[in-house]
């Protein structure tokens, strides 16, 4: 299993990946894990067991992320022609991702749906011109920070599609508006996981069965996954100060399927 990370600027970043790495590793240990990162990010990264690709672009000042900078890690793996899983630095694996890798035998791309389907709409932002995707509301946006890359054209095809849209610099917006183009664009075969393959914690999600991975920014992952995994039936995950909680099904035993 070969997993990719991009990451870079500061020092919290190097903290959220060492975490991230640690729980990879404690579940698949065979794990070949390459960081995209910048030259002088690399100081932070020898005591782990990764190998390093330094980006040729030096990443854009940004209060958020550069986009481009995680774009151009994803493509440039693509273009290997070889499966990969790409993790944002801060995730944390919470259970074996086998069954899903086994998917990419079927399927160029598996990703989940963003809490917010829509993110161009949710940033009050018109638009971008030239899209050709259907609206948000029967085609949802998935999100970026959890996604596994067949070796196949397919696969080629989304990620070039999606630096090509991201190069075009169009104001506003983060990178989840233009993986849809790029995913609708791409003729490619796509499969929706569950939510408990990308859990992002801060949109207080209800999930079903074993949270695979956690999303968050978040500096005890670990701790977070315990409670959120004590049990499997439905339940919500509430923020409670530094941690979460679990706020149990309210369906009182009736059946919601």
């Amino acid at each position: 299993m070969k997993v990719v990370y991009c990451a870079y600027g500061a020092a919290k970043y190097a903290d959220q990946l060492a975490q991230s790495v640690r729980s990879l590793k404690a579940w698949h240990p065979e794990a070949r894990i390459v960081v995209w990162s910048s030259a002088d990010f690399t100081q932070n990264l020898w005591n782990l067991p990764v190998e390093v690709v330094v980006s040729p672009v030096a990443e854009r000042p940004s209060d958020w992320h550069d986009p481009l900078m995680k774009l151009r890690a994803i493509a440039d793996q693509a273009a290997q022609a070889e499966p990969f899983l790409y993790l944002d630095t801060d995730t944390f694996i919470a259970g074996p991702l086998d069954e899903a890798w086994k998917l990419l035998s079927d399927y160029d791309c598996l990703g989940v749906h963003s809490p917010i389907p829509d993110q161009r709409g949710f940033l009050v932002l018109p638009p971008a011109p030239g899209l050709t995707r259907p609206d948000p509301a029967v085609f949802p946006e998935w999100n970026g920070g959890v996604l596994f890359f067949s070796g196949r054209d397919g696969a080629q095809r989304i990620a070039r599609n999606w630096l090509v849209w991201q190069e075009k610099m169009i104001p506003g917006g983060g990178d989840q508006w233009t993986l849809a183009q790029a995913l609708w664009s791409s003729g490619a075969r796509l499969h929706a996981l569950p939510n408990t393959w990308n859990c992002r914690l801060p949109a207080s999600p209800s999930v079903y069965g074993a949270v695979k991975i956690l999303h968050d920014d978040h500096p005890d992952l670990a701790s977070v996954s315990e409670i959120i995994n004590q049990e499997q039936r439905l339940r919500r995950i509430v923020r409670d100060g530094e941690t979460y909680v679990l706020a149990h099904d309210l369906t009182d035993g009736r059946r919601c399927f």
